[in-house]
């Protein structure tokens, strides 16, 4: 888990979305929010937050995630701790509610699954540690570049060619 955090100096809020309450347990982000007096609330996925994190954490679900964004002023940062595809939800609603890549900070909790997008048939498959795979879609001979596309979360398989 990478956990070299930075809070900008600029921040005047960090709302942190978490997956699971035991990354405030690993991590040392409330006292460091504290000592440089960022405001913050934190959310709890309602499918993790037993009865007794409800007390703790703002319980939230997907659907809440773009009316608590948009209602949030310049200076809000954030910081989304959880599996890969909850972070990609998160990030995907934060960026159409305006926030930028400076304003958001992720933690990946657990297997990180790399995927690789064919440019031949648009498909996605799952990164390996070889520096070429065969599509699972269309069979052709990917080498994979070092290019990491934010918009498809994937690294680009060039056709192979020789």
């Amino acid at each position: 888990m990478d956990t070299n955090l930075i809070f900008p100096k600029n921040a005047k809020k960090m709302l942190l979305f978490l997956e699971d309450p035991e990354f405030l347990n690993k991590v040392n982000v409330l006292d460091t929010l504290a000592k440089q007096r960022i405001k913050k609330n934190i959310y709890l996925n309602l499918n993790h937050a037993s009865a007794e994190d409800r007390s703790l954490f703002i319980p939230f679900s997907m659907n809440d995630v773009q009316t608590i964004l948009c209602k949030q002023l310049v200076g809000t940062h954030l910081l989304i701790a959880g599996n890969p595809a909850f972070i990609g939800e998160i990030k995907e609603i934060a960026y159409l509610a305006g926030f930028s890549e400076n304003e958001i900070q992720s933690v990946v909790l657990g297997p990180k699954e790399e995927t690789v997008f064919c440019v031949k048939c648009y498909s996605s498959n799952l990164k390996q540690q070889a520096e070429e795979i065969h599509c699972r879609h269309c069979k052709t001979t990917l080498q994979i570049s070092n290019h990491f596309s934010k918009r498809l979360n994937a690294y680009l398989g060039y056709i192979k060619v020789g």
